[in-house]
This record gives structure tokens, C-alpha cells and sequence, in this order.
């Protein structure tokens, strides 16, 4: 249990914080052109599918540090059982989405977005596989460094994901405002 309590997983962002983030980005670039103005609330819905998307997966990954940190075993086995289908279902589903065509950088940088998120939850996925072993008895010192090392790069994923996404709005023109 200790290694759970320490893998630093309280410390995760929510949805919330993603747009905090995406909030104090620099100004947005001003782009002209029908198709890229068209692309824009295409954009936006997505991005905001991937918010959708995304939180049950990060607050669970809070929720089972708190639970390894009471030393209840048994919940920190439902909530990573729970949290490996809630992230499972974010990476699938972001790896389903596809980039605009409005413009080659904007189209670039999202499909490079688009790649990193889902990346980054796959990560926490394996992380909260993990999580469950070790809350079942697989106590190893590679079993909990796996999953540390997953929690940290998926941790690390999701906040270039939410920068990344930052930089295909801008290159649409969108005011990042209009993310929240």
C-alpha cells in the first residue's frame, strides 16, 4: 500500500485544472480563412469531448491515493478496477478522433495532440491496472515502480496533451476563452 500512497497520485489534475491551464496560455493567433473558421466549433467540441472524456479517468487516480493512504485495500481495488475502465474509455476513444482539415499547421498540431492524450491515458490505464494488482496482493517492488512510472509519464502526458490542444486552438483563432 505504501507504494500506492506514494506514487504521488493525489497529486493529479481534475478536468478543472486542464482548464486552468488552458486558461493562462498566451494570446490566441489571429487566422483568417472560411475553412478555418468553419474548423473552429468542430474544434471546440472536441476538445470539450476530451474534457468529458478525461475527468472520471484523473479523479480517479486521486480517489485511489486516498484510499491507499486509509490502507483500504479493497477500495483502492474498485476504484483502480474502476478507474482502468474510465481512462480505457478515454484512450479509446480519443484514439477514434480525428484531426480538421482546415489548415496544414492547425491539422498538424492536432493530430499530434490528438496522439499525445491518448498516450497519456493509456498510461494512467496501465497505471490503474497496477493499482489493482498490487491492492490484491502483488506487492513487488516492480509491480509498484510500474506502476509509479505509469502514473508519473501519464501525469506528464496529460499536461503536454492540454498544452498541445492549447496550440491547435490558437492556430484556429480561437480565443482560449472559448474553451472553458
Amino acid at each position: 500500500m505504501i507504494g500506492i500512497a506514494a506514487s504521488g497520485g493525489g497529486d493529479t489534475p481534475s478536468g478543472s485544472n486542464v482548464s486552468a491551464v488552458v486558461g493562462n496560455s498566451a494570446e490566441t493567433t489571429n487566422t483568417d480563412g472560411d475553412e478555418v473558421r468553419a474548423d473552429r466549433p468542430r474544434f471546440i467540441a472536441q476538445y470539450r469531448r476530451i474534457l468529458d472524456l478525461a475527468k472520471p479517468c484523473d479523479s480517479s487516480i486521486g480517489e485511489v491515493g486516498k484510499a491507499a493512504e486509509r490502507g483500504e485495500a479493497v477500495e483502492v481495488y474498485s476504484i483502480a478496477r474502476a478507474g482502468k475502465e474510465a481512462c480505457q474509455t478515454a484512450w479509446m476513444e480519443i484514439n477514434r478522433m480525428s484531426a480538421g482539415d482546415a489548415s496544414a499547421d492547425a491539422t498538424e498540431k492536432e493530430e499530434k495532440a490528438l496522439k499525445t492524450c491518448q498516450q497519456a491515458y493509456y498510461l494512467r490505464r496501465n497505471g490503474m491496472e497496477a493499482a489493482m494488482a498490487i491492492a490484491d496482493g502483488e506487492t513487488k517492488a516492480s509491480k509498484i515502480v510500474e506502476m509509479q512510472e505509469n502514473l508519473k509519464a501519464g501525469q506528464a502526458g496529460v499536461m503536454l496533451c492540454v498544452t498541445e490542444l492549447a496550440g491547435v486552438a490558437m492556430a484556429l483563432g480561437i480565443d482560449l476563452k472559448d474553451l472553458r
